[in-house]
């Protein structure tokens, strides 16, 4: 998490570039074509591999991202010049809040240890969408661990209401209780 701070920069940086450009179709989609770099081991290695000569790296960035505007080719060379080649996916996802929260958007993955059906997941986001004032965007995970109830992860809060969430408070309140 020590990345965070220049991930948030860099997107913030972005924002403002997208904003002005109109362009975050564009962006988005670039930016997923250099999460897919930054997960595949070869070009990953090469980026940011320190005993790659930068031209090399340089070259190497054009003919992947050939079809990427200037100021995109020049936001990935000034992450691999940095070394910082590995934080696109960090970058990407805070972009993603910022967009979402200028939208009013909040996004919640919604953790139940079955499956939820597609209308069960509507009422919730319906229904935290009246507590956070915002649209809510949930998706379902599934943890059997959790044995029953939800537990509602948003990217700053954790709504426990599972079985495994009561019987942990209960534990604690009994342990304090005894002592």
């Amino acid at each position: 998490m020590a990345k965070e701070p220049s991930a948030r920069r860099y997107a913030e940086a972005i924002f403002q570039i997208v904003k002005a450009d109109n362009n975050q179709d564009d962006w988005n989609e670039k930016l997923q074509s250099l999460i897919e770099m930054a997960v595949n081991e070869d070009v990953s290695s090469l980026l940011n591999g320190p005993h790659v000569p930068l031209e090399i790296k340089k070259d190497g960035i054009r003919k992947l991202c050939s079809g990427f505007s200037k100021k995109q080719l020049d936001f990935v060379y000034l992450l691999v010049e940095r070394g910082q080649f590995d934080l696109v996916i960090e970058i990407n996802d805070r972009l993603l809040e910022m967009a979402d929260s200028e939208k009013n958007i909040k996004r919640a993955k919604i953790i139940s240890a079955i499956t939820l059906k597609k209308d069960y997941i509507s009422k919730i986001e319906a229904r935290l969408g009246k507590l956070t004032g915002k649209k809510v965007i949930g998706v379902n995970e599934v943890n059997k661990s959790i044995i029953g109830g939800i537990v509602i992860k948003f990217p700053d809060q954790v709504l426990d209401m599972s079985v495994k969430g009561e019987l942990f408070n209960m534990r604690e309140s009994f342990s304090k209780s005894n002592n």
